[in-house]
């Protein structure tokens, strides 16, 4: 749940903040961006970590899907914002 949210204030930022960005710009939305990622992954590693009810692939799966859906948000949207020249 974490990911939508993160994913859903990225292309918020990216298409409703003010101005024309330029990649300056979007290296910093990107900063934020991962800047918020990694306490999620960490807090993703800990609870996934602490269950004991839960299998090994299942944790393994949870951190894959994880990693899979920011990259793919990370392909899909890279250049949103950005005026096409």
């Amino acid at each position: 749940m974490p990911t939508l949210f993160i994913g859903l204030n990225d292309i918020g930022i990216k298409l409703f903040a003010g101005g024309i960005h330029d990649y300056e710009g979007l290296g910093w939305i990107h900063m934020m961006l991962f800047i918020g990622l990694v306490p999620s992954l960490i807090m993703l590693l800990i609870g996934t970590f602490r269950d004991k009810n839960s299998t090994i692939w299942t944790k393994l799966g949870a951190i894959i899907i994880f990693v899979a859906l920011i990259s793919a948000h990370f392909q899909l949207f890279k250049k949103l914002g950005i005026p096409l020249s």
